[in-house]
């Protein structure tokens, strides 16, 4: 999901008409009738909480631009050989190609994903592990109880792990499904048929509920309505019914945070700097985000006349992006975790959490997507 940004400018080649805004978010879970919804009080599709873009149509609109760019050279068909990277400011930075070309650079950006070479070659420290889990992605076919649940979004936390149906038009939708390993080949394994069902089956079963969890809810819903004067009693969650898939994808998922994103002449971005659990959908968005802020460190760099390889100023992109990346990466980990349990205590905590949330309008405004808007793009 993406959230717009006056001055985060998107390619001019993606069609309009294949952007959907999100103007409503459900979260909720199997084991309460906790929940949390987001939305646009007026319901205006001017002012959406964010837009669901294909992500073909963003590479293929990257392309477009790259391409049309005379300022690019784009190099294909060829491989990274080595890398020379600098060990002061003195250097440049060199890289081999396997066509036995060389390019040398003030800067080298990586973006060569969550198992990089640049960052291996840094030699940078590197905390990492593995969850065990894989993310079920594909595209949906659904149908809707009611037509304005078209540009909402749904998060479930489920037993098997935490899904969310993001829609891309008015019948279809992605898919993102985090589950463990054993479960995800049998996903995989599925008939289109079996697979419709057992996401319609995860959406929308009520078998797993706690009923202490609930009555417990019941009363704090009598508390805020005769104490407090709020009236918001939930009402039932209709997801949408899934009637049709296609793509399915399986995506293993960990989390890499290294210690440092620069070193000489050298940066990292995107999946190299660092990986962190889909479940609050900030992975691609952490990723342009450094792309903008990198962007603006060069930039001041070479009107202060320096050297954009200089450290003085990368160091400047590596601490404003550590200091939003770092909370967002070990907060959505905590999630996973506080999710993963069925035990009734943690059940009832986390579910009297999010319904005092819910019901208080401070907290809740705080936890807005369109309270986010700072120099980056939000989920």
């Amino acid at each position: 999901m993406l959230e717009s940004q006056s001055n985060m400018k998107c390619p001019n080649t993606i069609v309009i008409d294949r952007v959907q805004p999100v103007l409503r978010m459900i979260v909720w879970e199997d084991c309460s009738n906790a929940h949390l919804t987001f939305e646009n009080p007026t319901y205006d599709s001017e002012k959406p909480l964010a837009y669901i873009i294909e992500n073909d149509l963003m590479l293929s609109s990257f392309s477009k631009r790259i391409f049309s760019s005379s300022n690019v050279t784009f190099q294909s068909e060829t491989t990274v050989k080595s890398v020379k990277l600098a060990d002061s400011l003195s250097d440049l930075v060199t890289v081999h190609f396997g066509d036995s070309s060389t390019v040398t650079a003030k800067l080298l950006i990586a973006a060569d994903g969550s198992n990089s070479r640049i960052r291996s070659a840094m030699g940078v420290r590197t905390l990492q592990w593995n969850y065990d889990q894989k993310s079920i992605i594909a595209n949906l076919k659904l149908i809707y109880a009611n037509p304005e649940d078209s540009c909402t979004a749904w998060q479930r936390f489920v037993r098997t792990g935490p899904l969310a149906v993001l829609p891309l038009s008015n019948d279809q939708a992605s898919l993102s499904w985090s589950c463990d390993d054993e479960f995800a080949r049998k996903l995989m394994d599925m008939s289109e048929t079996d697979f419709v069902d057992s996401l319609n089956i995860a959406l929308c079963d009520q078998g797993s509920q706690n009923v202490v969890t609930n009555s417990t809810l019941d009363l704090m819903d009598t508390f805020f309505e005769n104490v407090c004067n709020v009236k918001n009693r939930p009402t039932a969650i209709v997801p949408p019914t899934v009637v049709g898939v296609e793509k399915r994808v399986a995506i293993p998922l960990s989390l890499v945070q290294p210690a440092h994103y620069v070193d000489h002449r050298v940066a990292l971005i995107g999946d190299s700097a660092h990986r962190i659990h889909p479940l609050a959908g900030q992975g691609v968005n952490l990723g342009y985000a450094d792309v903008q802020e990198l962007a603006n460190v060069i930039e001041n760099a070479m009107m202060a006349g320096c050297d954009i390889g200089s450290m003085l100023h990368l160091r400047e992109y590596e601490t404003r992006r550590q200091r939003e990346v770092i909370p967002i990466a070990f907060g959505c980990d905590a999630l996973k975790k506080l999710y993963s349990h069925k035990f009734s205590p943690i059940v009832l905590a986390r579910s009297l959490g999010v319904n005092f949330i819910e019901k208080s309008p401070f907290l809740k405004v705080r936890l807005h997507p369109k309270v986010k808007q700072t120099n980056t793009l939000y989920f």
